[in-house]
């Protein structure tokens, strides 16, 4: 018997977004798998859809995006993780091994190509947010607003009950309750919602130092032919992803998935049957939603693209 399920918090839970599978008395572990999975899009969709509070006044502080600092230094994480394997081990071996889970040589290579389209996916994603919010006309104004990061949020991050914060925010205010400098549940309440109403500007302050890592750029003197490259190295991605997730979507409407339809007739009463209940791919909302979404962000790079040619 092949049981599968999300993977959750076990030993090897610092390999995020991946797929465990007990098989023949053993685990195996399918890394980095779910980012292109349809259904982990639809589980970050239904959250805030579930979410039905009218009142302004939330006791609760929650971050319902996919990607945060939180998860995707997981994915940088994970990134370590798995080409420490592969070097220790060696590229012919078969299986890896970690924490007693086995890892098929396919799969870690795999693992590693998914986070790494998941990070830069994120990453370009923040800088994208961020020349939208900045007001420029020349590139050294564009390099003083990608450059500032003088907030809070370079280091570690947490997920506490929902709210994706800094660490070093969360342990200031751990200090400041147990020095008596906070002392009632409204200023404790009014620290918790700075946090989540300036998770933007500290999501960039981690974000644009990840980025100068991760593609070993410096934002204080990049330069527009460099900024180009980066953009469209981003929308590469997007589109390299969210091909993937339509053709996991697709599956639902595979040859398997119409087993029971039509079952007293022929092919195409079963696929007729089959339409009239699913519908067709051509009509599959997520994959509507996808290219619809992946046609705005193409326009958005363009846009931005011809914005740092004509710069002075």
């Amino acid at each position: 018997m092949v049981m599968g399920r999300h993977y959750g918090n076990c030993d090897t839970g610092d390999l995020p977004y991946s797929y465990l599978i007990e098989h023949e008395d053993e685990s195996v572990l399918v890394p980095g798998v779910n980012l292109r999975s349809v259904g982990t899009v639809r589980d970050a969709r239904k959250w805030p859809q579930r979410d039905k509070r009218k009142t302004d006044n939330k006791l609760d502080l929650i971050s319902y995006n996919l990607l945060t600092p939180f998860t995707v230094q997981k994915m940088i994480n994970g990134v370590r993780i798995l080409t420490g394997l592969k070097e220790q081990s060696g590229e012919n071996t078969r299986f890896y091994y970690y924490n007693s889970v086995r890892i098929k040589r396919s799969s870690l290579e795999n693992g590693i190509r998914y986070y790494n389209i998941g990070i830069r996916r994120y990453l370009g994603n923040c800088l994208m947010n961020r020349l939208r919010c900045l007001e420029f006309s020349d590139m050294e104004t564009l390099r003083n607003g990608l450059a500032d990061r003088s907030g809070p949020g370079s280091g570690q991050w947490l997920d506490v009950a929902g709210l994706v914060t800094p660490k070093e925010l969360m342990d200031q205010l751990l200090d400041d309750i147990e020095s008596d400098t906070i002392t009632r549940l409204d200023e404790l309440k009014q620290r918790f919602v700075a946090m989540y109403d300036n998770y933007a500007a500290y999501e960039w302050s981690w974000a644009s130092r990840v980025f100068e890592e991760y593609q070993r750029v410096t934002f204080a003197d990049v330069t527009a032919e460099e900024m180009t490259d980066l953009i469209e190295k981003w929308i590469a991605v997007v589109e390299e992803l969210d091909q993937m997730r339509c053709r996991d979507a697709e599956k639902e409407f595979a040859l398997p998935a119409r087993i029971g339809f039509g079952h007293d007739g022929d092919d195409h009463a079963r696929d007729r049957d089959f339409e009239s209940v699913i519908g067709s791919v051509q009509e599959h909302d997520f994959i509507l939603e996808l290219k619809q979404r992946l046609a705005g962000k193409q326009q958005t790079a363009r846009e931005l693209i011809l914005k740092l040619k004509l710069l002075p």
